[in-house]
């Protein structure tokens, strides 16, 4: 049996190994509530979901893999192929640039020690962007309302939020470049091989700095 642990990004990671396997056995450790269904859209349905919020209900996950004796799904740097279908075309001209600037709820509340970019950054990089891209900036809802308010789209500036994560991420190939916060926008980016910068915070992360 195996075991793939973390945010959406890990599921990205893990997705290709899971997807040449299907006939193996999963267990899906996540604090992204939609995991299961993550996976259901691969035809794959995991054995064993667990669902945590906190950093506690973390620890308690270990455990429980632990005692399953599972082994890790090894990680994949590089997609040979797009998993997601491509959206249409938001531009037609210019160079795109994507953004995202965000953490997940878990990581705000459960890891300060990311460096969460404050907001108050988020002005200063939108009005630096050079005028030869076009920009796609993925949010979330409340990041949108916020975003919205002072920097409306325009013919050269949009937002995507799609209510679904997956047809959200199948915009990041449009993309030509990419500068995000330490999620999973960013690990799509990479993963598509496309020149990605990723904010972070200035502390060891053996995983995400093997990767990263």
């Amino acid at each position: 049996m195996f075991v793939v642990s973390g945010g959406v990004g890990d599921l990205l990671q893990c997705l290709p190994f899971v997807m040449e396997n299907k006939s193996e056995s999963y267990i899906v450790s996540s604090h992204f509530k939609q995991s299961e269904e993550f996976f259901n859209k691969f035809d794959i349905s995991p054995k064993i979901t667990i669902s945590y919020s906190d950093y506690y209900g973390w620890l308690d996950s270990l455990k429980i893999i632990e005692t399953l004796m599972a082994i890790p799904i090894p990680r994949t740097t590089f997609f040979t192929t797009n998993p997601f279908p491509e959206k249409r075309k938001r531009f037609d001209d210019k160079p795109i640039l994507g953004l995202h600037l965000g953490y997940s709820e878990w990581s705000v509340s459960n890891d300060t020690v990311h460096g969460y970019i404050p907001k108050k950054i988020t002005p200063d990089i939108f009005g630096i962007i050079p005028e030869d891209y076009n920009v796609l900036v993925f949010v979330n809802d409340s990041e949108y309302k916020e975003f919205s308010n002072k920097y409306p789209e325009t013919d050269s500036f949009k937002y995507v939020n799609e209510k679904d994560i997956t047809h959200s991420l199948s915009y990041v190939s449009q993309c030509d470049a990419f500068i995000g916060s330490d999620s999973a926008y960013k690990t799509m980016s990479s993963m598509l091989g496309i020149p990605t910068i990723v904010l972070h915070g200035d502390y060891v992360d053996n995983q995400r700095d093997i990767n990263f």
